[in-house]
Formats: structure tokens, sequence, C-alpha cells
């Protein structure tokens, strides 16, 4: 819900007895989260980017920004068969069709604009 000043990512892990953890918090709206494999968890925040955290560890492993001028027009997803991320990006303004943009964990932009 908008105004809230962070939201929370919580993840609940079966080797650790059914337990909910604490993995992050944001300033921004966190729109969606999926598992990328059976110990990591992809979280997409509007205003800040997609975040990719090991739940067993429950550290922030990996991120990708999303420019200022774009926001997200879905969450980010994981495709565990191609290896690729997913994430549909609203153009500047809001105006326009989304683009789909792809990447893997090889890939070095830091960047998804």
């Amino acid at each position: 819900s908008e105004g809230r000043a962070s939201d929370c990512i919580m993840a609940t892990l079966g080797d650790s007895g059914g337990g909910s953890m604490v993995l992050g918090r944001h300033g921004g709206t966190v729109l969606g989260a999926c598992a990328s494999s059976p110990s990591t968890a992809v979280v997409t925040v509007q205003g800040d980017g997609v975040i990719l955290y090991d739940c067993e560890a429950q550290t922030r492993v990996r991120s990708w920004a999303v420019g200022r001028a774009y926001s997200f027009a879905a969450p980010a997803v994981y495709d565990a068969r191609s290896g690729r991320y997913f994430a549909a990006l609203a153009p500047p303004g809001g105006t326009g069709d989304p683009a789909l943009v792809t990447w893997t964990d090889a890939d070095s932009m830091a960047e998804l604009d």
C-alpha cells in the first residue's frame, strides 16, 4: 500500500522448520517476489530495481537498477529453464508500450534501462 516508509521482504524456508525471516527492507513499493532457485528469491522494488536474495544466508546477492525515468509495468520473473530474468518496463512519462527486457546472471550490466 502507498505511504509505507518501507516494505519488508519475508521468506519461508522448508529447511528452517517453516519459519519466516526478513530478507530485506526497502523504501520503495515491493511489486512482487518469486523463487529463482530452491534457495534464492527475485524481488522487484518500484523505484529501486530487481534484487536477488540468498534465502539461506539471508543476504542480498546482486541487484539490477532501473533508470530513474522508468518504472516497472509488472514484477520481474526468473525462468529456470532458460536461466533468464524478464521484466516489463514502462516508458518515461508512462505513455507508450512497455518494453520487455531480459538478462542473465552472466550479464555485466548494472542497469535495466
